[in-house]
């Protein structure tokens, strides 16, 4: 009795947690507000000057757009005067990023209980192949969608804490990295552009990838949170399931690219065209 009176009390937390997130990531007016003294901030970087090959980026409470341009550059706007973006080549690698630098971190994005927003911020990519891509974000929405937008990277990973993603048109050759707490990523990827691996973690997250054609292996671990996986080619499943639920239809092959499957709560379907 004991057991269960405890499980109901952790659903109950999480579904009030749930509940907050939702609204503030809707954008709830009274949840979602913004600073009253932002400021602007635009800096580019030519990138015949410099053999860039990686770019990691780690924004948080922001709204992010991604496209392709002629240089490297960022376009932010409402940003606030507390914080401090960085935007510099380090070696090879160009680094992106935010930070309070006047106030607490606690202070700078909760006023009683109110999220605060730190800009919206546009960046632009040139046209070209990078070894890696490293995107850190939270409480974010992320939209990298640009019909001109033409991504490729060997390998790809991405940290999303109770944020929103959408990305089309980008190539992955080697690898691809989700690990995903709330929130709803979206990856529409190319049919023309296999990749050799995917592993996704997901914790009470919704996440969704469509057109994804794997060669070597895809990895699942999946805890709480929905996830739906649309494959083109020819896989085998190994599955562990716990109390969750997997679904896959489609054709398999013995020797197909393997598919594993560590599932706790979750609810993982996988369709293979």
């Amino acid at each position: 009795m004991k057991k269960w009176t405890f499980i109901n009390l952790i659903a109950l937390v999480l579904g009030i947690v749930c509940l907050g997130i939702g609204a503030v990531i809707g954008g709830s007016d009274w949840y979602y507000k913004r600073w009253t003294n932002p400021v602007s901030y635009d800096k580019g970087i030519d990138s015949r000057e410099y053999n860039i090959k990686n770019i990691e980026i780690d924004i948080a409470f922001a709204d992010i757009d991604i496209c392709e341009g002629d240089e490297f550059r960022i376009v932010a706007e409402n940003v606030p005067e507390e914080y401090k973006i960085d935007f510099n080549v380090n070696g090879s690698t160009l680094k992106i990023s935010s930070a309070v630098v006047k106030a607490s971190w606690f202070k700078t994005h909760f006023s009683f209980g109110n999220f605060r927003n730190t800009g919206t911020y546009k960046l632009y990519i040139p046209y070209d192949m990078y070894e890696d891509l490293n995107f850190t974000c939270a409480f974010s929405n992320v939209e990298m969608y640009d019909e001109n937008f033409r991504g490729n990277f060997k390998n790809a990973e991405f940290d999303l804490s109770f944020s929103n993603v959408t990305c089309n048109n980008m190539n992955i050759t080697n690898s691809l990295k989700i690990n995903s707490s709330f929130g709803s990523p979206l990856f529409n990827l190319s049919k023309d552009s296999p990749i050799k691996k995917l592993n996704i973690i997901n914790s009470f997250g919704d996440v969704k990838i469509n057109n994804a054609v794997i060669t070597d292996e895809v990895r699942i671990d999946s805890s709480f949170g929905s996830l739906k996986l649309n494959l083109e080619g020819e896989y085998r499943y190994n599955k562990d399931n716990a109390f969750g639920r997997v679904s896959y239809s489609g054709f398999t092959s013995r020797d197909g690219t393997p598919i594993k499957i560590d599932n706790a709560f979750g609810d993982v379907s996988i369709t293979v065209n």
